[in-house]
């Protein structure tokens, strides 16, 4: 306490000062704290936002694997389907009911020509010229 007449109103201008300095000091306290929960309600949603794209995309990638295993299924179906058809059982079987009349071939109607690597390789290059001669279009470049 003081009992100093003059000295009064030095202490009331503090009071005032400290009050205003009080009110201010809890605006900006309010204003970091709303910051600091804005900022980890920020990182929160971002967090779920991410696991949710995580998911979905494992979501996708399950489905994909399991239309790709019902591809691969279909497929090898599809290729023991055409090992059965093309089977010389089978084959045999659609000559006698289509009534084919299929019977070996002569010696004289079959013919083999054997080339040896070098002439075959000159025979393949000259019929290539001969196309390039018919196509103005195609080069000449190895």
């Amino acid at each position: 306490m003081n009992i100093q007449p003059g000295n009064r109103s030095i202490s009331k201008k503090k009071d005032a000062k400290q009050a205003k300095t009080s009110f201010g000091h809890h605006i900006s306290t309010m204003a970091t704290v709303i910051f600091f929960a804005a900022l980890i309600g920020l990182v929160l949603v971002i967090h779920t936002n991410l696991n949710q794209r995580i998911n979905d995309t494992k979501r996708k990638i399950h489905q994909e694997e399991i239309e790709k295993k019902q591809l691969e299924s279909e497929i090898q179906l599809k290729r023991n389907i055409i090992e059965e058809l093309s089977s010389w059982d089978h084959i045999s079987r659609k000559i006698v009911e289509y009534k084919l009349c299929l019977h070996p071939s002569q010696p004289g109607q079959t013919s083999r020509v054997k080339l040896n690597s070098c002439a075959r390789s000159e025979y393949l290059f000259a019929s290539w010229l001969r196309a390039k001669k018919k196509m103005p279009g195609m080069t000449a470049n190895r």
